[in-house]
């Protein structure tokens, strides 16, 4: 979907953000505001289409502090070294020590990535992603949000699948999936910006590791993500990449053995090349 505010008026207030400086703030949109509304109206049409507009109670405007100067930074360097190096973005194709047919699964996820709604090549340049994202939270975390952005995983306890970053998708329903097990759901909408992902596959990117299963009483094979992990909140983003995407499964949300799966789309990016812009609150 490329509607009114993901193509040209958001994109006018992301360069008035990252020029206009200012404290942080967060607002209430307003639906009798005809700018309001418009926006309002974009962001019901990406609900209805996933039958999530009528739970809607609260609908939400960002302003980044300092005026997204850590963003606007991150959208430069991006730029800048798309511009110098088209093919950054499929470093992976250079890898000696991944075959043909990995290279070629690999090439099948950024091609699907990049036929997802809301995923964009910026200003014609191959090698710069910019991606309308969601993230699924609970409401009571707005207000650090647009004061400090969304969390990295390596500030939070949790074990990282797919690595140490924040974590989005490009599918309302899914990050819905994780917003309606909070208190106050809440689904965050940003701008994601990055020169070159990482396509996490199952047939490379994960291998075998022994634990405990409680259940059991007996050490077991374990098949996990090798950016998982267990004490330190998910391993760094690959060297030379702005983040990780993967496609996941719907039973058990670890990467799909095939692309034809049915599957959700996991993004994650170092926090300064992600934008909280608006979000909505869903009643419980």
């Amino acid at each position: 979907m490329r509607g009114l505010i993901w193509r040209t008026p958001w994109q006018e207030d992301i360069i008035r953000s990252l020029t206009d400086g200012g404290d942080a703030s967060l607002r209430d949109l307003d639906e009798g505001d005809p700018v309001d509304g418009a926006i309002i109206a974009e962001l019901k049409k990406l609900l209805e289409e996933k039958n999530l507009s009528q739970d809607v109670v609260r609908w939400v405007a960002f302003k980044p502090p300092q005026g997204g100067a850590a963003f606007g930074a991150a959208w430069a360097r991006v730029v800048a070294s798309a511009a110098n190096d088209a093919t950054r973005d499929r470093y992976f194709e250079r890898n000696p020590q991944l075959s043909a047919a990995e290279k070629r699964e690999k090439q099948e996820v950024l091609k699907l990535f990049q036929s997802q709604g809301g995923v964009f090549r910026h200003l014609g340049t191959r090698g710069t992603w910019v991606m309308r994202l969601a993230h699924g939270c609970d409401a009571s975390a707005l207000g650090s949000i647009a004061q400090g952005g969304l969390i990295d995983l390596r500030r939070k306890d949790d074990t990282g699948w797919f690595g140490a970053g924040v974590y989005a998708t490009t599918d309302v329903s899914y990050a819905h999936f994780y917003a309606r097990r909070k208190a106050s759901p809440c689904i965050v909408f940003c701008w994601g910006v990055a020169s070159a992902l990482y396509p996490i596959t199952r047939a490379v990117d994960y291998g075998e590791e022994t634990v405990w299963d409680a259940s059991l009483q007996a050490m077991v094979s374990k098949e996990k993500s090798k950016f998982e992990d267990l004490v330190g909140m998910g391993k760094a983003l690959l060297p030379g990449h702005d983040g990780h995407v993967v496609f996941v499964s719907r039973s058990d949300y670890q990467a799909v053995r095939v692309l034809s799966q049915p599957s959700f789309v996991e993004v994650v990016l170092g926090q300064e090349k992600i934008l909280p812009m608006f979000a909505c609150v869903f009643r419980k």
